[in-house]
């Protein structure tokens, strides 16, 4: 059984395939297949636009108001005229860790304020319904 872990995702299968073609002088096609990956997967190229000036403006309107989220930048970026869609600014906003925290529930408080029974001085000043005794 081989001990290193299992290729599963396609950038890994991807690294692979160019290891094997590099130390092993083997072909595209022989090293997709050892890989366990089709031919397109080993030649695609990632072409992620550079996210510099969204990612600045993001930032700043983070800056500006803490307290909101991702879909509400996002609609401030949209009549900015950045061409954008909400799955790009939840990805920069996660990137770049500003998402809010969970706060913890607070207990809620009773309404009115409450004090404590007073001991009884005299008999008869404080009353308890006894149900066990009244069987």
């Amino acid at each position: 059984m081989g001990t290193g872990k299992k290729v599963v995702t396609p950038p890994a299968r991807r690294e692979v395939a160019r290891s094997l073609r590099v130390e092993h002088s083997i072909s595209e096609r022989r090293a997709a297949s050892l890989s366990g990956s089709h031919r397109s997967t080993v030649r695609y190229k990632i072409s992620r636009k550079d996210d510099v000036r969204l990612r600045g403006r993001l930032l700043e309107l983070a800056a500006l108001r803490p307290l909101q989220g991702y879909d509400f930048f996002w609609r401030i970026l949209r009549r900015e005229g950045y061409l954008v869609n909400r799955k790009r600014v939840l990805r920069l906003y996660r990137e770049e860790r500003l998402a809010l925290r969970k706060k913890p529930r607070k207990k809620l408080v009773a309404a009115a304020a409450r004090e404590k029974p007073v001991n009884p001085q005299a008999p008869h000043q404080r009353w308890r319904w006894i149900s066990c005794a009244m069987r």
